[in-house]
């Protein structure tokens, strides 16, 4: 979403004007997808590609987004998937990259290596069924995760909008890039906790 000047002189006066005054540009937006329904159990993606359904569940544990889960395993949980003209697309992450707001000595020193709390998490996943069902191989997986490298994050850097917090993205690059680093391992522990 581009926010521009004359849109944001016409909010003059109106709530979100001193957000939209700092957020002048391209922004993050969500588009409405009308006929979009929400996946309310892991048989809503019977019909879905396995990797495509691996590469989500994938980018979950490397942002850490603890807020995808199945209803049926998690009382009030939201499984944050919709199905579109037969595609996959997620929504909500609001928290998203929950380490950033751990104390650091809880923090996973080697996020690489899944501890039994992120087995806790994994288990309660929409998709968490489904992976044990594909036997997707995670160390082959992993390797997408090479789109992480120093160009995304001149881009990302290039577009945050000037009033957002930099401590908190260094903090997910820091954490990203350990991640992309040992990415094989981080696959290894993935076949481990849902395959053995």
């Amino acid at each position: 979403l581009n926010v521009s000047e004359p849109f944001v002189e016409a909010s003059i006066g109106r709530d979100g004007f001193r957000s939209l005054s700092a957020s002048i540009g391209p922004n993050f937006a969500t588009e409405q997808m009308i006929g979009a329904r929400q996946v309310n159990s892991e048989h809503d993606v019977d019909t879905i590609e396995s990797n495509y359904l691996a590469t989500i569940f994938l980018f979950d544990i490397l942002i850490d987004n603890p807020d995808r889960v199945n209803p049926a395993v998690a009382n009030a949980g939201k499984p944050n998937l919709m199905i579109h003209k037969d595609q996959c697309v997620v929504i909500d992450h609001e928290i998203a990259f929950a380490y950033t707001d751990l104390i650091s000595f809880l923090q996973n020193p080697s996020p690489w290596v899944l501890r039994a709390e992120d087995h806790e998490v994994v288990t309660k996943h929409l998709l968490y069924l489904r992976q044990m069902k594909d036997q997707i191989d995670f160390e082959e997986l992993v390797d997408n995760l090479i789109v992480f490298n120093d160009d995304f994050w001149d881009a990302v850097n290039l577009h945050l909008p000037s009033f957002h917090d930099g401590d908190t993205v260094s903090t997910i690059e820091n954490h990203t890039r350990q991640l992309v680093d040992h990415r094989f391992e981080l696959g290894k522990s993935i076949n481990e906790m849902l395959y053995t």
